[in-house]
């Protein structure tokens, strides 16, 4: 006999928190948009301290900005801020990804293969959003991988910054076949357990992005 379905209640302030960032990260508000709070209840139909809350965790993860008596608006990413965030990420991935050679397991290799599969289909039909999504989910198995906390920590909030800024880029500026980047030497290494050279390629893959992304900011 099948076992009943269950659904569990999502809070009201995770649900306003998860909507609105999604809204963000994927550009659909673009940087610079002020934010009027009765406007967000109205748009994603929730109460006023749900999304409050949601609001101050959006300022924590660098998404929005406050400014007494002048309100809240996207924020956006400088050439300075942008700069950071491609050395955090040298500096936090490098090592999650070096971890993640030495730590993955039988399955966890079969599994980075199917999504560097999944990727590589996204290049023929040239659906950039879609491959956004993959590489998000391939440098969040990384991390996994990693099995550290505290990188863990910091790699999400670097992870969702970069995946924002690729799409404010790919609004601004389309897509180019170029803007599809490779992690075939990064799973080729993770999954032969070559820390020294996961970690090099992750360091190439990021240092690519930047060179990407250098052209046209």
């Amino acid at each position: 006999m099948p076992r009943a379905q269950t659904f569990v209640d999502v809070p009201a302030s995770v649900a306003a928190y998860t909507q609105l960032k999604r809204a963000i990260v994927t550009a659909s508000i673009p940087p610079g948009t002020p934010l009027v709070e009765s406007s967000l209840m109205e748009r994603f139909g929730l109460g006023r301290t749900p999304m409050r809350e949601a609001l101050h965790r959006l300022v924590a993860d660098g998404l929005i900005v406050i400014f007494p008596r002048r309100g809240v608006i996207v924020g956006q990413l400088g050439l300075r801020e942008i700069q950071q965030l491609f050395e955090a990420r040298i500096a936090v991935e490098a090592e999650t990804t070096r971890l993640a050679a030495l730590r993955i397991s039988e399955a966890d290799r079969q599994n980075m293969r199917i999504l560097n599969k999944e990727i590589h289909a996204t290049e023929s039909h040239l659906s950039f959003a879609t491959f956004l999504d993959i590489d998000q989910r391939i440098h969040l198995e990384l991390v996994r991988l990693a099995q550290n906390t505290y990188l863990a920590e910091a790699a999400a909030r670097i992870l969702t910054l970069n995946e924002w800024l690729w799409h404010v880029h790919m609004t601004r500026h389309g897509v180019e076949s170029t803007d599809f980047a490779s992690h075939d030497a990064i799973v080729d290494a993770v999954i032969t357990g070559d820390a020294h050279g996961a970690r090099q390629a992750m360091i190439d893959h990021i240092e690519r992005s930047r060179a990407l992304l250098r052209v046209s900011l």
